[in-house]
């Protein structure tokens, strides 16, 4: 998704293609998206240190701008941008905003999982009204 001062809109993943780009990642493991997003042809101008559950505040955010000077979006996380778009004003903020939606596919072993899962909850439910 893309947000910007007109709204919210779908992107395909190759919208990344060819654009420059600054990340803030504030997730464990944050090599890997990295990884995808160059993979989807962005140009990573700036990787912006968060850490995994980052409380943000306008200051952070602020400090955002000059970095994007030359970008064409910031690259974030849902989960990040939760906490950050009350505190984004896109009309003094230069860039879009884009976040990826992520998916699972199970490749094998589906009905299994879905047993489990299924089984696991009924449990937690059991041991929630004994």
């Amino acid at each position: 998704q893309r947000h910007d001062a007109s709204g919210t809109t779908d992107q395909a993943v190759a919208w990344l293609n060819g654009r420059r780009v600054v990340t803030m990642l504030g997730v464990g493991n944050p090599p890997a998206i990295l990884g995808q997003v160059r993979a989807a042809g962005a140009e990573i101008l700036a990787n912006v240190a968060a850490r995994d559950h980052e409380r943000y505040d306008r200051t952070r955010v602020l400090s955002l701008i000059p970095l994007c000077d030359r970008a064409e979006a910031l690259f974030t996380t849902r989960k990040d941008w939760v906490k950050l778009r009350s505190l984004i004003d896109f009309s003094s903020f230069p860039v879009p905003v884009v976040i990826p939606d992520l998916g699972l596919s199970v490749i094998d072993g589906e009905q299994e999982l879905r047993t489990r899962v299924l089984d696991a909850a009924r449990e937690g439910q059991r041991e929630r009204h004994a």
